[in-house]
Formats: C-alpha cells, sequence, structure tokens
C-alpha cells in the first residue's frame, strides 16, 4: 500500500516527534503458546519485548469516565507504528517510569490509507 500525499507526509512526521520528544517505554507480551504433539502440552516460551516512544500519558478527563469503558486512573498516550517489532494490542502490557500498565484498547489513527499513530488506552 503506498498511501496518500498526505500520509507521506504526516506519518513521518508523526514518528519524528515522537523520537524527539517521546518518552521510552518497554512494551511486553507473552510470547505464543507451542504445542507439542509428542508431549501433548502446550507451553509459552517467555514474553517479548520492545522499546519505544510513546507521548506523555495523559489521565483522561472526567468526561469520558463512564466507569466500564474508561475507568478512573486510565491514561492515554500515542505511539507510532513506525520501527515497531509487533504493534501493541490489548492484554499487552507496558512500563512507564518503573509503573507497569496494561494495554486496554490500542486504536489506529489513520492519516489516509496508512496509520500514523495507535492511541493507547492505558490501565494500572
Amino acid at each position: 500500500m503506498s498511501g496518500t500525499p498526505l500520509d507521506a507526509k504526516l506519518v513521518p512526521k508523526a514518528h519524528a516527534l515522537l523520537k524527539k520528544f517521546g518518552k521510552s517505554v518497554d512494551f511486553s507480551k507473552a510470547d505464543t503458546p507451542v504445542y507439542d504433539p509428542v508431549t501433548m502440552a502446550t507451553t509459552n516460551s517467555g514474553t517479548l519485548t520492545q522499546t519505544a516512544k510513546i507521548s506523555p500519558p495523559e489521565k483522561y478527563s472526567d468526561f469520558y469516565i463512564d466507569g466500564t469503558t474508561i475507568k478512573a486512573g486510565d491514561a492515554h498516550c500515542y505511539v507510532s507504528p513506525v520501527g515497531l517489532d509487533w504493534i501493541p494490542k490489548q492484554g499487552n502490557s507496558v512500563e512507564i517510569d518503573g509503573a507497569k500498565f496494561e494495554i486496554i484498547r490500542c486504536s489506529p489513527i489513520y492519516t489516509g490509507e496508512k496509520v500514523a499513530l495507535y492511541e493507547l488506552q492505558l490501565r494500572a
């Protein structure tokens, strides 16, 4: 997918801004379970991690907190898809300044045909 002229300008710009001003964090997820037909057991081979820069997390304003989808204490931030080994998704975690947060939601933000950023909803 080649993208639109807007993609060509905004995707690299969003990435450059996060690279310059963003906060370095570690994302982690459980590795894909492996099935062994001999033992008939499924094992998890560990945890995958990747480092990326995000926008500083910001708490949701009271207007958005509904107690179910968005709870008090939830925060959101943005991450660029450029250079990621894998896209963070619900159930993954991110460590920010030594505190671990669960990713509740990962929503793509398109500039045309390409994703410029992902908005992450985080919960402690």
